[in-house]
């Protein structure tokens, strides 16, 4: 299993490989000497996308996102998930939501 990496530690280490591809590097080079992994093709949408945004490239955007689960239902799979906690979420799946999203719930 990889070692967890923070997220400024992952932001780091972006830019560290933009900074070694425009100074001449290759991404096959930058890849194989980075504690990151990261697929080639990443590589090259956070090139394109830093070249782009500048700056605002760098950052993952897929942070702080809304949860899915609002209000009635929301409520709902709470009262059922503490009711009843050994409920599965194929079982609570039937109201209209992602088995994910379930288990997202229950886990909290």
């Amino acid at each position: 299993m990889p070692p967890t990496v923070s997220p400024k530690q992952r932001q780091a280490a972006k830019r560290e490989m933009i900074e070694l591809i425009e100074q001449g590097a290759s991404v096959q080079q930058v890849r194989s000497h980075r504690t990151v992994p990261m697929h080639r093709a990443t590589v090259y949408r956070l090139l394109k996308r830093v070249r782009a945004e500048g700056e605002v490239g760098y950052t993952d955007g897929r942070h702080g996102h809304p949860i899915k689960l609002r209000g009635e239902v929301r409520t709902f799979l709470i009262e059922h998930c503490q009711a009843a906690p050994s409920l599965s979420s194929p079982v609570l799946q039937g109201v209209s939501i992602t088995e994910r999203s379930v288990t997202n719930l229950m886990q909290r």
